[in-house]
Formats: C-alpha cells, sequence, structure tokens
C-alpha cells in the first residue's frame, strides 16, 4: 500500500479511502495476511492520463457530536449535511 501510494503521488490515507469506496482493488499478501497489496495493473491505470481523472475520495464532513455512537455517524451526516 506504502509503495502503491507513492507512485501515485498520493498519501497513504488517501489511498485508503480509495480502497474502501472500491475504487483500487487490492489483495491479502499470501506471505503476511495482516498486509493488503495493490495490484501493479491498478496502479499503472490510475497514472495513465488517458484512462480518465483519478478517483478523488470523498468526505462527508466533521461530527461536532461527542456522544453519536460511531455506528450511527453516517445516518446522522446524510440527515443533517447541508452542501454550501
Amino acid at each position: 500500500m506504502t509503495e502503491a501510494a507513492r507512485r501515485l503521488g498520493i498519501s497513504r490515507m488517501t489511498l485508503y479511502r480509495l480502497v474502501r469506496q472500491g475504487a483500487i482493488p487490492t489483495f491479502s499478501n499470501p506471505l503476511d495476511k495482516r498486509q493488503r497489496l495493490v495490484p501493479l495493473s491498478a496502479v499503472e491505470q490510475l497514472r495513465d492520463p488517458a484512462a480518465g481523472p483519478r478517483p478523488q475520495p470523498c468526505s462527508l464532513g466533521a461530527i461536532d457530536d461527542p456522544d453519536l455512537p460511531s455506528d450511527q455517524t453516517e445516518e446522522y451526516m446524510r440527515a443533517h449535511w447541508k452542501p454550501e
């Protein structure tokens, strides 16, 4: 994951967001199941300008309610977030 982020010129956190969104495929390292690997073909496709624009991670913003349980965060944001 670190090498893929470096080759793409993005941070590891941005890469993790893109993976969670399904924009970049990953698979388990057969030698160390704790590691996730990114196929070189996926990295090259994202680096290729002809492949189109890169997918961008999205953020629903920050939540100011410290008592909100983490499993209700998405529902809260959908109900309260207003685009500018």
